[in-house]
């Protein structure tokens, strides 16, 4: 009877071993997969502040050093992301999907920033 309680246990601690371990793969696989994703999008963005950059060329001095202020501001928070990204070392599904919900947030709301964002017109 011990012995069938100590087998137990033991087949108990391995299962939540390798279930742990198998978490943890997932969310490997999940973070590398949000990662690909992320990449697109801001590669996108960055290919947007490009031609943001390039439509400025025209303008008065006084509205590129204000349009390249607002490229730079851009140009960190994208930069800010990519390092969140590349430093997060949260443990368990909850941080993660918290962490996740919060960058995609983030991550929309420098889309919309950067689609809002237009050049006057002379």
């Amino acid at each position: 009877m011990l012995w069938n309680f100590l087998h137990n246990l033991k087949f108990i601690k391995m299962n939540s071993t390798e279930a742990k371990e198998n978490l943890n793969e997932e969310k490997g696989k999940l973070k590398h997969k949000f990662a690909i994703l992320f990449e697109e999008k801001i590669n996108a963005y960055e290919k947007s502040i490009g031609q943001f950059k390039a439509r400025i060329a025209n303008e008065t001095k006084e509205d590129i050093v204000k349009y390249e202020k607002k490229m730079a501001e851009f140009e960190k928070k994208i930069t800010d992301m990519k390092t969140k990204l590349k430093e997060y070392t949260e443990e368990g599904v909850d941080k993660w999907d918290s962490f996740k919900l919060k960058f995609d947030q983030d991550l929309d709301n420098l889309g919309k920033a950067l689609k809002n964002f237009t050049i006057k017109s002379k």
